[in-house]
C-alpha cells in the first residue's frame, strides 16, 4: 500500500502521497479547522483509500474544502447584509442573526441550513434547495418559492401567508401548526407531509399532490383543491366547509360526520369514500363518482347530484329532500328508509335499488327506471312515475295514493297490498304476471 502522511501546522494541513515509481507528489492545502468541523468530514476517512486512489482521495478532500470555504464565504455576506444572493452555497449553514428580509436566494443551496425564527418575508427563494432545512417559526409571507425543494424541511408553525410554494416539492415536510392562509400551492408536492392544524383557508391547492398527507384538525375552509389528489386521506377532523373540491381525486379518503355544505365537488372522484352521517347540504356534485360510498345518514338536502355515479352506493338513512338527481346512476344502490321527498330523479337509472320504506313523497321519478327495484313499503304519494320502468319491481305494501303511473311499465311487478287510491293508471303496460292492479286497470 502506498503510505501517506499528514502534518498539521498552525494554518496549514499538509497531505503527501507517494506515487507509483517512487515519484513523490506534495499537495498542500490550508484548512480552517471549523469549516472541517461544520462538514463533518474527517481527513483521516477522506485518505483510508486503496493506494490507486490515494491521489484521488486528496483530490475530493480539496474539493470539499474549497466547498466548505465557498460557504463560509456566502455565510459572510449574509451576516453583512448582503441581499443579492443568487445561487449562494449556504448548505448547512448556520443563518442565525442573519437579515434575509427581502433578499434574492433564487437557485440558492440552503440544503440543511438553519433558518430557525428568521425573517424571509418577501424572499426569493425560486428553484431553492431547501431539502432538510430547519425553518421552524420562521416568517415567509409573501415569500417565492416556487419550484423549491423542501423535501424532509422543518417548518412548523412558520409563517407562509401569501408565500407562492406552486410545483415546489414538500414532500415529507413538517409544516404542522404553520400559517399558509392563502397561499399558492399549485401542483405541489405534499405527499406525505404533516399539515396537522394548519391553516389553509383560501390556499389554493389545485392538482397538489396530498396522498399520505396527515390533516389533523386542518383548517381548509374556502380552499381550492380543484383536482388535488387526497386519495385515502383521513378528512375526519378537518375544516371543509365551502372548500372547492372540483374533479378532485377523495377515493376511499374519510369524511365521516364532515361539514361539506355546500362544498363544490363537480366531477370529483369519491369511490369507496367513507361519508357516513356527513352534512353535504346543497353541495355540487354533478358528475361525481361516488361509486360504492358509505352515506349512511347523510344529509344531502337540496344537493346537486345531477349525472352522478352513486352505483352501489349505500345511502340508507340518507336525507335527500328536494337533491337534484336528474340521470343519476343508483343501480343497486341501497336507500332504505332513506328521505327523498320532493327530490328530481327524472330519468335516473334505479335499477336494482334498495328503497324499502323509503320516503318518495311527491317525487320526480318521470321516466326513470327502477326495473328489479324493490320499493317494499316504500311511500310514494303523489310521486310522478310517468313512463318510469318498473319491470319487475317489488311494491308490496307500498303507498301509491295519488301517484301518477300513466304509461308506466308494469310488467311482472308485484302491487300487492299496494294502496292505489287516486293513482293515475292510464296507459301503464302489464302483462298476466303484473300482481295488485284493481280490476280493470
Amino acid at each position: 500500500m502506498t503510505p501517506v502522511t499528514t502534518t498539521t501546522t498552525n494554518t496549514k494541513t499538509v497531505f503527501q502521497t507517494k506515487a507509483p515509481f517512487g515519484v513523490m507528489k506534495t499537495r498542500t492545502f490550508t484548512v480552517l479547522a471549523t469549516l472541517l468541523l461544520i462538514e463533518g468530514v474527517m481527513i483521516g476517512q477522506v485518505l483510508s483509500r486503496p493506494a490507486a486512489a490515494q491521489t484521488a482521495a486528496a483530490e475530493d478532500c480539496k474539493k470539499i474544502i474549497d466547498k466548505v470555504a465557498q460557504v463560509a464565504c456566502w455565510v459572510k455576506k449574509v451576516k453583512a447584509g448582503e441581499k443579492n444572493l443568487l445561487k449562494a452555497e449556504l448548505g448547512k449553514a448556520d443563518l442565525t442573526g442573519a437579515d434575509l428580509t427581502g433578499a434574492d436566494l433564487t437557485g440558492a443551496d440552503l440544503t440543511g441550513a438553519r433558518l430557525v425564527g428568521k425573517n424571509l418575508s418577501g424572499a426569493k427563494l425560486t428553484g431553492a434547495k431547501l431539502a432538510g432545512a430547519s425553518v421552524r417559526y420562521a416568517d415567509l409571507t409573501l415569500a417565492k418559492l416556487t419550484g423549491a425543494n423542501l423535501n424532509g424541511a422543518r417548518l412548523r408553525q412558520a409563517t407562509l401567508n401569501s408565500a407562492d410554494l406552486s410545483k415546489a416539492d414538500l414532500t415529507g415536510a413538517d409544516l404542522s401548526n404553520a400559517d399558509m392562509a392563502e397561499a399558492n400551492l399549485t401542483e405541489a408536492n405534499l405527499n406525505n407531509a404533516d399539515l396537522s392544524w394548519v391553516n389553509l383557508n383560501n390556499a389554493d391547492l389545485s392538482a397538489a399532490n396530498l396522498t399520505g398527507a396527515k390533516l389533523h384538525a386542518a383548517g381548509l375552509g374556502t380552499a381550492n383543491l380543484t383536482k388535488a389528489n387526497l386519495f385515502g386521506a383521513d378528512l375526519t377532523l378537518v375544516l371543509m366547509s365551502g372548500a372547492n373540491l372540483t374533479e378532485a381525486n377523495l377515493t376511499g379518503a374519510r369524511l365521516v360526520g364532515k361539514n361539506l355544505s355546500g362544498a363544490k365537488l363537480t366531477k370529483a372522484v369519491l369511490t369507496g369514500a367513507k361519508l357516513n352521517a356527513a352534512d353535504l347540504t346543497e353541495a355540487k356534485l354533478t358528475n361525481a363518482d361516488l361509486t360504492k360510498a358509505v352515506l349512511t345518514g347523510a344529509t344531502l338536502t337540496g344537493a346537486d347530484l345531477r349525472v352522478a355515479n352513486l352505483t352501489g352506493a349505500n345511502l340508507t338513512g340518507a336525507n335527500l329532500m328536494n337533491a337534484q338527481m336528474s340521470g343519476t346512476a343508483l343501480r343497486k344502490a341501497d336507500l332504505t328508509g332513506a328521505k327523498l321527498t320532493k327530490a328530481v330523479l327524472f330519468g335516473a337509472n334505479l335499477t336494482g335499488a334498495e328503497l324499502g320504506k323509503a320516503d318518495l313523497t311527491g317525487v320526480g321519478l318521470r321516466v326513470a327506471d327502477l326495473s328489479q327495484a324493490k320499493l317494499i313499503g316504500a311511500n310514494l304519494t303523489k310521486a310522478n312515475l310517468f313512463g318510469a320502468n318498473l319491470t319487475d319491481a317489488d311494491l308490496t305494501d307500498a303507498d301509491l295514493t295519488g301517484a301518477d303511473l300513466r304509461g308506466a311499465n308494469l310488467t311482472n311487478a308485484d302491487l300487492s297490498k299496494a294502496k292505489l287510491t287516486g293513482a293515475k293508471l292510464t296507459g301503464i303496460k302489464k302483462d298476466k304476471d303484473t300482481k295488485g292492479l284493481p280490476p280493470g286497470s
